[in-house]
């Protein structure tokens, strides 16, 4: 109820501005380009389309380790930080992606994180989903670099569901992130 309230009230917002002629109006037929960046009027409208269609594109508040940054579209799902024990702080990332099928995101991030100097474990596949590692700092892959100082990050992306309300909503794949640091004094 709260979401068809708010797309309405974007939509309202911006047949109000449209009306007023504000400059950088979007096309007037059915479909609405991509907004330009100064049309305000283009940039609700295509906010309220993404609402509409369950499509969130916030970026991450905290970057993953290595600066590294989703090169497509997605939306986040759960950042959650906690304490492992008492060395260690787990961070979980969980991602929808669009436009991207689970293996050329998995790759996408893959070449981020060996362009930032992480070390890899490689990628294996099972049942449509792929996992790798990164690791960074200490000696060795997995934990064992994270009781060495170092990060590690392990990535799982995975297809949406055919046919499942996350593809009708325009979700391609999942991707989930599980990140060991060493706990800050």
């Amino acid at each position: 109820m709260r979401r068809a309230s708010s797309v309405f009230l974007l939509s309202a917002l911006a047949g109000t501005l449209t009306a007023c002629g504000s400059s950088g109006d979007a096309p007037s037929s059915g479909d609405v380009a991509a907004p330009a960046s100064t049309s305000m009027t283009g940039a609700i409208v295509e906010a309220a389309k993404r609402e509409a269609a369950g499509v969130r594109t916030n970026p991450l508040a905290t970057p993953l380790p290595g600066n590294v940054a989703p090169t497509f579209t997605y939306g986040v799902v759960a950042d959650m930080t906690s304490p492992l024990n008492a060395t260690v702080t787990m961070r979980q990332v969980a991602l929808q992606a669009q436009g991207i099928d689970a293996r050329s995101a998995y790759a996408a991030i893959a070449a981020q994180y060996e362009a930032a100097g992480f070390r890899t474990r490689g990628m294996t596949e099972e049942k449509g989903a792929f996992t790798g590692g990164f690791s960074i700092g200490g000696e060795g892959n997995g934990l064992v670099a994270v009781d060495g100082g170092g990060t590690y990050v392990m990535l799982i992306a995975s297809p949406a569901k055919a046919g499942g309300e996350a593809e009708q909503n325009g979700i391609s794949a999942n991707v989930r992130f599980t990140i060991y640091s060493p706990k800050t004094p």
